[in-house]
């Protein structure tokens, strides 16, 4: 079993190298966080894509929790306290881009995750 993983792995890599990756990757440009706790925040992410004459922008919510050992947990999923904070920050994304598509003058594509 292990065998054939790594053979599949071995080709995946191959083709992978073989082919020249997507320049439509989107990447995150401006984060906003607000805390909830001592040890969680929640956390709104804006990332674009430039695809040519329009540049598309995706916005995106977490929960993150500090562990005790320095990790942190991130997860979709939002408790009572965080959708309150999540109104507010996703407000100061939407304006985020509302100015960035004025200051470039492209149109601009919004969408959420």
């Amino acid at each position: 079993m292990k065998k054939q993983f790594a053979r599949s792995l071995q080709w995946f890599r191959q083709e992978l190298g073989s082919k020249p990756m997507k320049a439509s990757l989107y990447e995150t440009i401006k984060q906003f966080e607000l805390r909830s706790d001592e040890t969680t925040k929640v956390v709104t992410s804006i990332s674009a894509k430039n695809a040519g004459s329009r540049i598309f922008f995706r916005v995106a919510t977490l929960r993150e929790h500090a562990l005790g050992d320095g990790t942190v947990r991130r997860s979709p999923w939002l408790g009572v306290r965080e959708m309150a904070l999540k109104s507010e920050l996703e407000k100061r994304a939407l304006e985020f881009i509302a100015e960035e598509t004025a200051r470039l003058e492209q149109p601009g594509m919004t969408f959420s995750a």
